[in-house]
């Protein structure tokens, strides 16, 4: 079990192994932008949307790009969503990347989306019109997260000019769409899925007044009990510690959520969760940050990047970092590997 007892291993020892260093490489998107979201499907990894102002997020810059590589051939290519937006939130579900809600600002205040823009891989390439399709989820909203469980694609809470506790889900099997409902409401919550539950946790509640809290409320649905409309296949537990804008992943039977912070602090906290033991443990990170990126590749948990100032940072000043945490299940050990060019 990974524990705080086992500290990552500093760049000093990564110095000795040259050849973890060679399996990085680079390259560029079509458009710089950041608030993304990314999903990969049937050989083709999807970055969809986001924004091109680094230092007003809000202003009138939604980005509507959708950059394409493709493993097989190594090649970049691009196309677009219906409608520029940031702050979507991507999954992929059978053969379908589905890239859902979102925000738009050409003006103050930022206009929420409800516009999904769905990819379907067995009709052809994603230059392909042909293979977009588009649908709607039942509230139009942005900072929302999501996952998929079995044959459900699932988009959970976010936010309008208010918090929501709104669940989309949809059905790939019978080309529906239902709701459900969090727990709490809450937006900027991370999600991820460990054998046939799905997990919704942390993000930004708002408190009476309009003030914002972190929240520690980890919502879980399990589709081996009942759908996603039945009450008896949802549960709660809490984080250890309450933050939002957290990373999540899953490798093996354990989800990782990691990093993230609320108004007054960041956090380094990795909680997981062992779905065989029905169980919670936690770890660190080697640095506190916001905006981790997570991911899962073999044995490998990934953890990238992200905001490393203190949130009492006046915005928009960033630090952005360059650290990755890698949890390698196979072994149980944790490795540190820091890139040349610090970024978000």
């Amino acid at each position: 079990m990974l524990s705080e007892a086992r500290l990552l291993l500093p760049l000093l020892a990564m110095a000795s192994a040259p050849a973890a260093h060679a399996q990085w490489s680079t390259g560029s998107l079509s458009e710089g932008r950041w608030f993304s979201a990314g999903t990969a499907v049937d050989g083709y990894a999807l970055v969809a949307g986001g924004t091109t102002c680094y230092r007003s997020p809000f202003s009138s810059c939604p980005s509507s790009t959708v950059d394409i590589y493709e493993a097989s051939t190594g090649n970049w290519s691009a196309t677009s969503l219906e409608t520029p937006r940031f702050y979507l939130a991507a999954t992929t579900v059978g053969h379908k990347a589905l890239f859902a809600g979102g925000w738009q600002a050409p003006d103050l205040p930022n206009l929420p989306q409800d516009v999904v823009d769905i990819y379907d891989a067995t009709v052809g390439p994603p230059t392909d019109p042909a293979a977009w399709s588009t649908s709607a989820l039942s509230m139009a909203r942005g900072w929302l997260s999501a996952t998929t469980v079995g044959d459900l694609a699932i988009f959970a809470g976010g936010s309008t000019t208010t918090m929501t506790d709104r669940v989309d889900i949809y059905d790939n099997l019978n080309d529906t769409w239902t709701t459900a409902a969090l727990s709490e409401a809450r937006c900027c919550l991370a999600a991820t899925t460990v054998g046939t539950k799905a997990l919704f946790a942390g993000g930004l509640a708002a408190l009476t007044g309009g003030s914002l809290i972190g929240s520690d409320v980890v919502d879980i649905y399990d589709a081996s009990v009942g759908p996603p409309s039945d009450s008896n296949a949802w549960s709660v537990t809490r984080l250890s510690v309450p933050r939002a804008l957290l990373g999540a992943t899953t490798v093996g039977h354990r989800a990782f959520f990691a990093g993230g912070g609320d108004p007054d602090q960041e956090s380094d906290v990795v909680d997981i969760y062992d779905s065989i033991a029905g169980t919670w443990s936690t770890a660190t990170l080697s640095q506190a940050r916001r905006y981790v990126s997570a991911t899962t590749v073999g044995d490998l948990a990934i953890f990238a990047g992200g905001d490393a100032n203190p949130p009492s940072t006046p915005y928009p000043v960033v630090l952005p970092s360059d650290v990755v945490d890698v949890y390698n299940a196979s072994t149980d050990t944790c490795l540190l590997y820091t890139s040349p060019s610090p970024r978000d």
